[in-house]
């Protein structure tokens, strides 16, 4: 990644979207900022190496969206885990013989809500993101957040149904 990278970002409509480290930041305005925070590690990375999304959260969301069925692919995750709710920041998950560390709540953007393979433009999603999901996010301020971000500390393999430990 180039040393002098720049971020073009555009936070969604909606107040409760946008994080309190975005300070000035309003709803619907692009913003460019220095690329703080992310790694080259052969790819691009938001935050974490990997992104894990679980079936509890996205029942919770639907629940929360009066009875919808709400796809993980709308959160673009690297990983889906049967469980009842998201893993902890500092929770070691063991897949196989690899395992993943937990960082942290992952603040989400405008995407979720927008149209994408197979999936409507659903702006309901974003909504209930702002109004049930705004939590504190490593000491940086509160953000609307859905799924969890994690890095890798022993790669391996990873199988469709591999139990989560």
């Amino acid at each position: 990644m180039p040393p002098d990278a720049r971020l073009h970002r555009t936070p969604p409509d909606d107040i409760g979207m946008v994080p309190d480290w975005m300070v000035g930041a309003r709803p619907g305005q692009e913003t460019i900022t220095a690329i703080a925070g992310a790694r080259q590690v052969g790819r691009f990375v938001d935050f974490g190496a990997v992104h894990i999304v679980t079936t509890g959260a996205l029942s919770l969301l639907g629940r929360r969206m009066a009875g919808a069925s709400v796809a993980a692919a709308r959160f673009r995750p690297n990983l889906v885990i049967d469980a009842p709710h998201d893993p902890e920041p500092g929770q070691e998950l063991r897949l196989g013989d690899s395992v993943l560390r937990v960082m942290l709540p992952t603040p989400r953007c405008v995407i979720p809500g927008l149209s994408q393979t197979g999936l409507p433009a659903d702006l309901s999603v974003l909504s209930a993101l702002a109004r049930h999901y705004r939590i504190p996010v490593a000491g940086l301020g509160r953000a609307a957040c859905f799924g969890t971000y994690a890095d890798v500390v022993r790669p391996g393999q990873l199988r469709l149904g591999q139990v989560v430990r």
